[in-house]
């Protein structure tokens, strides 16, 4: 299974689309995820995720920790305002990043990112 997020606030637009499309071409299931509709609190820095590969925020981050573990991959699709990310797709990664760097063989295999100009 592929997880897909994106964090575009736009439902169905061309990100969304397109990060879809990257999902049906790897010719596996997918599950798709919206940031714009998660409740993502910033990370704090306090590092504890380093110990327990969660974070310890609780919010809807929880619920994507354990489908990013079981999947076979992970597509994130940012949308790119002035040449960066936009907050949620930051705000995911930054989430994500230590516990992935902490505990790297217990994640995903492949991670692919879509990023839309």
């Amino acid at each position: 299974m592929i997880l897909a997020v994106h964090s575009s606030p736009k439902k169905d637009g061309n990100l969304e689309r397109m990060v879809i499309r990257v999902a049906q071409a790897s010719g596996l299931e997918y599950e798709m995820h919206r940031l714009s509709e998660m409740d993502l609190s910033h990370c704090t820095g306090c590092v504890r995720c380093a110990r327990t590969r969660r974070c310890i925020l609780k919010d809807d981050m929880d619920l994507l920790y354990d489908k990013i573990e079981a999947a076979d991959g992970l597509i994130l699709g940012g949308v790119n305002y002035n040449g960066r990310f936009n907050a949620l797709a930051h705000i995911f990664l930054e989430r994500l990043l230590i516990p992935l760097l902490a505990f790297p063989a217990a994640w995903v295999r492949s991670v692919a990112s879509a990023c839309r100009r």
